[in-house]
């Protein structure tokens, strides 16, 4: 019996391989085809895109967001895909790595005046 456990063990060890070092590269979707041909036509349009805001109260530990959100773009392959075209076909391109910045403003000193927009909008 152990020499079973101890042989699937290394046969388990054998088979994990690491992530690859290359933007993988794949045909992109019917659907995925059509939104990067309204983008072409709508440059940087923020028609697909919805934004929220959240007003967060108390200390925000800023570097564990930080180290949250680039968690979820490394588990998640569609957040580390872009699109390009190759000899004339759309491609979804999945890279290996990607890592953001995040800027914070802190806006507990907001002047008044602008703090019902602020209100309104979170």
């Amino acid at each position: 019996m152990d020499k079973i456990c101890e042989s699937s063990e290394s046969v388990a060890a054998n088979s994990v391989q690491k992530k690859e070092d290359t933007i993988q590269i794949f045909p992109a979707a019917d659907a995925q085809q059509r939104l990067w041909f309204i983008d072409q036509l709508l440059p940087s349009s923020p028609v697909y895109n919805i934004y929220r805001a959240i007003r967060i109260e108390g200390e925000l530990n800023s570097q564990a967001l930080h180290s949250a959100i680039n968690g979820m773009i490394e588990r998640h392959e569609s957040l580390r895909t872009t699109f390009d075209v190759v000899k004339g076909k759309v491609v979804q391109k999945i890279h290996p790595l990607l890592k953001i910045d995040m800027p914070f403003s802190d806006l507990s000193e907001t002047p008044e005046k602008l703090q019902p927009l602020l209100d309104s909008n979170i």
